[in-house]
């Protein structure tokens, strides 16, 4: 039962950022999103855009977990590197 909840916790995680990867991809205009090699100042350009959108930052903490989990699972990479941006909003 614990192994079915982390899987779905897994999916439900990479669901999550896959759609904010979409969002982030969609906010910079990327045509082929597939092949984009976004950095981490797309991501915080992306971000500054939700604070002026008045995003709580539990929310954007919630979008830099969501594009980490894109990375790691779905691009299977490990850059560009966002924990000092997760860090940051952490705290």
């Amino acid at each position: 039962m614990a192994q079915e909840r982390s899987l779905s916790n897994q999916e439900n995680d990479e669901k999550f950022g896959c759609l904010w990867f979409a969002s982030l991809a969609k906010f910079h205009r990327v045509s082929d999103p597939t092949t984009w090699d976004f950095d981490e100042q797309h991501v915080i350009a992306f971000l500054r855009s939700k604070v002026k959108e008045k995003v709580p930052a539990w929310k954007r903490l919630k979008i830099v977990q969501g594009v980490i989990c894109y990375r790691n699972h779905v691009r299977r990479s490990r850059t560009p590197d966002l924990e000092h941006i997760r860090s940051n909003l952490g705290t």
